[in-house]
């Protein structure tokens, strides 16, 4: 090959627009020789994605925030639960729950929380949970007033 055959090779691969468009060119050609057995195995590799379990077309909302108020506890944990429930795959750990009840919480729920997360920055969903529940719910005895004798 001579000087002037290698310029323009050289120039092509310098290029990457030109590389992309390159093989882009044979990805198409590729492409269009084995069209009919690529098709069948896409349709084949689509199908059991819909049935994969805890999830489903519809996406629940997001619960709306929780600012403490203890005559809306009980709704607001049965929507965090559905979520939970149905996007299993993004809420496998205890973190990831954690992290989305939390953004939800306002006001003096955010700052109970912050202080609990705080004294225990590894702490478990279900206590995490639990802590919340003893604090926020309806019949726990956060409602009573505290000169209360019962």
């Amino acid at each position: 090959m001579d000087s002037a055959d290698q310029d323009p090779v050289q120039r092509a691969l310098a290029s990457p627009e030109a590389l992309l468009v390159r093989h882009e060119a044979m990805f198409s050609h590729l492409l269009g020789a084995e069209a009919p057995a690529v098709e069948p195995a896409a349709a084949e590799v689509t199908a059991p994605s819909a049935l994969e379990p805890g999830t489903t077309g519809l996406r629940l909302p997001a619960p709306e925030p929780f600012s403490g108020e203890l005559s809306k506890c009980a709704g607001f944990l049965t929507q965090c639960s559905l979520v939970f429930c149905q996007q299993r795959c993004l809420f496998e750990d205890d973190g990831a729950r954690i992290a989305f009840f939390v953004q939800l919480l306002r006001d003096r729920a955010l700052l109970w929380a912050q202080a609990a997360l705080k004294a225990n920055p590894d702490i478990t969903y279900a206590v995490f949970l639990s802590k919340f529940k003893n604090v926020f719910e309806k019949g726990s005895g956060a409602e009573r007033e505290p000169d209360s004798d019962h």
